[in-house]
């Protein structure tokens, strides 16, 4: 499934957390804010940042304002007052709003003469050139579930809640439609009316890779790159010992603020001690946003052995096969953010099936039955 990554946005939960009741919303999903005249304002709104502010800018942003509930919106419905009932977007199947997250759906995010541009995260080009959509002097928004039986409206300008067409396609929901008021202007609309100083929530920073290496004695070398960041404030390196216990802070690097272009950064640990050590980043924005990286690993042996302790294959369907343990072991596998997977204790064979697994990237815990007191030996596998 489609799944965005942001997590709880402390910014929307104190501005709705209150006001639920009188936004238009559907579980927890809410139009958060809708562009309607992206140039009838000197604020520039270039949404796809093509360098041209025109219709094609026009947004929708919707959130997802529980603190803790995703939202499966697969195949939900967008719609204005269109002549003819019809819906103007359906949303992707499979596609999951996290809890605290959002989503802008770009009226047409890639030009026509640009048609396969990349869309950054927390984006949706809806590819509706050449089509009227929201009316600059004004119009009526509808959301609606997969089935149609929950809608909820907005409209903002010339159209009140009480001049809708009830035939509309979604079904214009008469009672929870809220008014946004007459003031257009060019700015992102509101549900408190226009904001030339609103800044979309989308993800402020799409990670491209993210590797530890040992360096010099028992010194390491964290090192990522970014594809593009938005707003970013900074990176925040976490550490912990093992996956079974918290993540802490142990230093932070600057982000470059706002860049198209691909960035690369590094962060030296010095002196770590022997043993396994996992890394992540939590990258925050101006506003408080923050998301975190993918988790990387490190084994430090300060008198190495030269185990030939191996998993193999390293990309696999159903089992991996354990080289090197010879008494009974232990496994353990971890998903990217940390999440217990599987467990099994006293493995007496090398074979380990795993089919249960999600595919993806894992990372398997080897050690000695009985022995915590022992080291333990990671590799990273993909399920597929």
């Amino acid at each position: 499934m489609l799944r965005t990554h942001t997590p709880i946005i402390m910014l929307l939960t104190l501005l709705f957390a209150n006001n639920l009741i009188s936004q238009c919303h559907i579980d927890s999903i809410i139009i958060n804010a809708v562009l309607a005249d992206p140039s009838g304002s000197d604020m520039d709104f270039d949404t796809n940042e093509d360098g041209i502010v025109n219709s094609q800018d026009e947004y929708i942003e919707l959130c997802n304002i529980s603190v803790g509930t995703d939202v499966d919106i697969s195949s939900w419905q967008l719609g204005d007052d269109d002549a003819q009932p019809f819906p103007d977007y359906v949303m992707n199947a499979e596609f999951i709003l996290a809890a605290g997250d959002c989503i802008t759906l770009v009226k047409n995010y890639c030009n026509p003469e640009n048609p396969n541009c990349d869309i950054p995260g927390g984006y949706i080009d809806m590819n509706l050139p050449g089509t009227g959509f929201l009316g600059n002097n004004g119009d009526v928004l509808t959301i609606a579930n997969a089935s149609g039986s929950e809608t909820c409206s907005i409209t903002y300008g010339s159209i009140t809640c009480a001049g809708v067409d009830p035939a509309d396609i979604p079904i214009y929901n008469s009672i929870d439609c809220q008014y946004w008021g007459e003031a257009i202007g060019g700015c992102p609309l509101l549900s408190t009316g226009d904001s030339c100083s609103y800044l979309l929530q989308v993800l402020p920073v799409e990670f491209l890779d993210i590797s530890v290496k040992k360096i010099e004695g028992n010194d390491a070398l964290l090192s990522w790159k970014t594809a593009f960041e938005s707003n970013a404030d900074y990176y925040d390196i976490e550490h912990t010992k093992s996956l079974e216990t918290a993540f802490r802070s142990i230093g932070k690097v600057s982000a470059a603020g706002n860049s198209s272009s691909e960035l690369a950064y590094n962060f030296a640990i010095e002196d770590l001690n022997s043993g396994n050590h996992y890394f992540r980043l939590k990258q925050v924005d101006f506003n408080y946003q923050f998301q975190f990286s993918e988790i990387v690993s490190l084994r430090i042996d300060v008198n190495d052995n030269n185990e030939d302790i191996s998993v193999y294959p390293t990309t696999f369907n159903r089992y991996i096969n354990v080289k090197g343990m010879t008494d009974n072991f232990d496994i353990k596998v971890y998903n990217l953010v940390g999440k217990l997977c599987f467990e099994s204790i006293n493995n007496q064979v090398g074979s380990v099936y795993l089919d249960q697994l999600n595919n993806g990237m894992h990372v398997v815990q080897l050690s000695y039955s009985g022995k915590e007191s022992e080291k333990k030996y990671v590799f990273k596998v993909l399920k597929i």
